[in-house]
């Protein structure tokens, strides 16, 4: 969920509120592409089908995206969906569009023509991989999410959590996180309703986020399931 350009991360930096949030460096992946000797490309695709395809989540307020709150939600998102920030935050139409342009882009920069872009069918299930781009752990990029209270990373995570079940979607994601959570002890007969919290239908009992941040036995936790 932090994939990003390098002006995308030198505005982050500029905000104490967010200056040490882990990011995910898209030239790292342009330059992994030109490194693997590509250099020229007919079709670059974006791919985002691992989640469903809404980009908002039901019981949202409708101004969340007009004033910058959260971008479009999308397995392929860079620059947390934002095309323009700074005073206003100004979301994608189309995240996976923007995404796929947006290394298009870097790839010309370092010479590699690229014909076209498009995106959102599924890769085909014979592709070979050319490069990829490692993330920060998953512990740094949810201490980044609580920190600096992101929601984009928060609702993306939470449809990550879907993917496991079967299903990379919000309500997918609630099943087992209320899973998790119950079978820590942790009281979830109250509604959860997304994944950052700017559901105004989200009722969830102060104790039960003390109860979750309490330290535990990982090694339990892991022998356990």
């Amino acid at each position: 969920p932090v994939l990003s350009t390098a002006d995308y991360r030198a505005h982050l930096a500029e905000d104490p509120s967010t200056i040490s949030d882990p990011t995910t460096s898209l030239e790292d992946l342009a330059d992994a592409v030109v490194a693997a000797g590509v250099t020229s490309v007919d079709t670059l695709h974006g791919d985002d089908t691992r989640q469903d395809s809404a980009r908002t989540v039901d019981g949202w307020d409708p101004s969340y995206p007009d004033q910058g709150v959260i971008g479009p939600l999308s397995a392929l998102t860079v620059n947390d969906g934002y095309m323009e920030w700074g005073q206003l935050d100004v979301g994608a139409p189309d995240p996976v569009a923007y995404a796929t342009d947006e290394l298009a882009r870097l790839l010309e920069d370092r010479g590699v023509s690229v014909e076209s872009t498009t995106g959102t069918d599924a890769a085909p299930d014979d592709s070979e991989p050319i490069a990829s781009v490692d993330s920060a752990p998953l512990n740094d990029l949810v201490a980044g999410m609580v920190r600096s209270s992101d929601n984009q990373s928060a609702e993306i995570l939470t449809r990550e959590l879907g993917v496991e079940s079967g299903e990379g979607s919000t309500a997918r994601g609630l099943e087992a996180s209320a899973g998790a959570l119950n079978d820590l002890g942790i009281d979830t007969r109250r509604s959860l309703s997304d994944g950052s919290g700017l559901n105004r239908e989200n009722r969830v009992a102060c104790n039960a986020f003390i109860d979750a941040l309490q330290p535990r036995d990982a090694t339990a936790a892991v022998r356990e399931g």
